[in-house]
């Protein structure tokens, strides 16, 4: 169990603010991707360069997404736990 003063609360990863940046941030990742393959679809597919940027931002945005998912599973798993240790404790 983790006990987090409130003052402290808004810093924790796994808050919902935290949540709610790292889901903006995927967001806004992904929707800076589609210009630059717009561009570069509009050019031919001539350069690669807007494509490589475009693809390294559809990673970094899943990365967030990543992360976002992991925090939700451990803390899942967290309250699972927590659960057991309570059925166990009160019989």
């Amino acid at each position: 169990m983790v006990i987090l003063h409130p003052s402290q609360q808004t810093q924790d990863e796994s808050g919902a603010l935290w949540v709610k940046r790292r889901r903006v941030i995927a967001a806004a990742l992904f929707a800076g991707a589609l210009p630059l393959l717009w561009f570069d679809w509009k050019q031919g597919w001539s350069s690669f360069i807007p494509t490589f940027f475009a693809i390294n931002l559809i990673l970094a945005g899943l990365r967030f997404v990543y992360w976002d998912f992991g925090l939700r599973h451990r803390e899942q798993e967290r309250a699972q736990r927590l659960e057991a240790h309570r059925r166990r404790t009160l019989g």
